[in-house]
């Protein structure tokens, strides 16, 4: 970066000064602003990993055991949190077929605490387990064309 602003300012070093352009202020000054910015999308792109809240953006996976996308949770400990399969259109989600994604990322707008009535259920966990059931959507871009690869879990053929 101080290479970047060296060269700049020995090859313009002649501007500054005419009519107030100070080249090598404007230059710090818009280093400052690139790192509030880098601070700022990294805070938009942090995934919650636990304890999951509306509006968390979490990350998706399918797993092949209960047939279902669940919410990628570190704590084993805590309740399973299965996407809704009724809201798997929103994320561009499928259970079947060539089209299912091997993960997404999303935010959560909603969840529903629930418990097993019977022994064999959708979600394929025992009777009387609970759970939550979220509905997510899918999370604002930050960028028009290279987030909706990276968002999807969809690999370039």
């Amino acid at each position: 970066d101080n290479t970047i602003s060296s060269g700049i300012n020995a090859e313009y070093g002649e501007m500054e000064g005419v009519e107030g352009v100070n080249l090598s202020e404007r230059v710090r000054q818009l280093e400052a602003d690139n790192k509030d910015l880098r601070a700022l999308k990294a805070r938009c792109m942090e995934i919650a990993v636990t304890q999951f809240q509306r509006g968390d953006h979490v990350m998706f996976y399918y797993d092949e055991s209960k047939c279902n996308y669940l919410v990628a949770n570190v704590c084993a400990t805590e309740y399973q949190y299965f996407l809704h399969p009724d809201n798997l259109g929103a994320l561009g989600l499928s259970l079947e077929g060539p089209s299912r994604k091997p993960w997404a990322i999303g935010v959560i707008k909603d969840k529903e605490f629930c418990q097993a009535r019977k022994q064999n259920n959708r979600f394929k966990v025992p009777e009387g387990r609970k759970f939550y059931r979220v509905y997510a959507q899918q999370r604002p871009s930050t960028s028009s064309t290279s987030t909706s690869t990276a968002a999807t879990g969809e690999e370039n053929s």
